[in-house]
């Protein structure tokens, strides 16, 4: 054992200082093979096939669930910041907070939900996304628009222009996550 550590030693001091050219040529030594063998021999080694589960026809097809959320929330986002959040009570007989919620959230899901329409009808009919459903794409659409506009109205309202800027922020965090 003590003769294979030494030897080990000695072959880590000869490696040291070397030029690159100088190391592959040692390290090629150590092996004592020939490279144009060893290209041979190690692809050989490593055999893929690819089974595909899901096909996917293009590349813009597989992120085009991405991108569509990532609009549905750029369009949330951009709905809070050119429309007033909080409901008028002009002319209301003592509304509740959640009347005033509800009535005003409706307007931004009706929005909402409008955008996401347009968003997947986009991508199915201008930019041709590969889509085994079309019924389920507009359903997902129109499911993450409604829970994207309820976070990004219940913020906007609870905040003011803090909660503005954390839908920012966590619009940041979806694309980083």
């Amino acid at each position: 054992a003590e003769r294979m550590v030494s030897a080990l030693f000695d072959t880590i001091d000869k490696l040291e200082g070397l030029s690159a050219d100088e190391y592959m040529d040692m390290l090629l030594e150590i092996l004592g093979g020939d490279p144009i063998a060893y290209s041979q021999y190690f692809p050989q080694m490593v055999q893929t096939t690819v089974h595909k589960v899901y096909p996917i026809a293009n590349y813009g097809s597989a992120m085009a669930p991405f991108y569509s959320v990532l609009a549905i929330w750029v369009g949330g986002v951009i709905l809070v910041a050119l429309m007033k959040v909080h409901a008028k009570t002009d002319g209301l007989l003592d509304p509740k907070p959640w009347h005033l919620y509800f009535g005003r959230y409706l307007t931004f899901l009706l929005f909402n939900e409008l955008q996401a329409a347009v968003i997947v009808t986009g991508d199915l009919f201008i930019l041709g996304v590969q889509c085994e459903n079309i019924g389920m794409f507009y359903l997902t659409g129109a499911l993450t628009s409604f829970v994207f506009s309820l976070l990004i109205y219940s913020l906007a309202l609870s905040f003011g222009d803090v909660g503005k800027a954390l839908g920012v922020v966590v619009m940041g965090m979806q694309i980083a996550g």
